[in-house]
């Protein structure tokens, strides 16, 4: 399955999603000066974390359920 054009894409797409959440969460706590608007901070980086959680979540299961055929 691996090989299968739409399992690249899909697998793809989410560790991209991963990748830009991490690369965003990452300046907001190095860099929080970088950041505009600072008034829903902390909502902004729990919602990054928990898209980071569930790209990497369904990652696994793509994995688990479609990585060995």
């Amino acid at each position: 399955m691996k090989e299968n054009k739409f399992y690249k894409a899909l697998r793809s797409r989410l560790e991209a999603k991963r990748e830009a959440g991490i690369a965003t969460l990452d300046l907001y706590l190095t860099k929080p000066s970088a950041v505009a608007d600072h008034s829903a901070l902390v909502e902004e980086m729990e919602s990054l974390l928990c898209g980071i959680a569930e790209a990497e979540d369904a990652l696994e299961k793509l994995e688990k359920h479609f990585g060995n055929k």
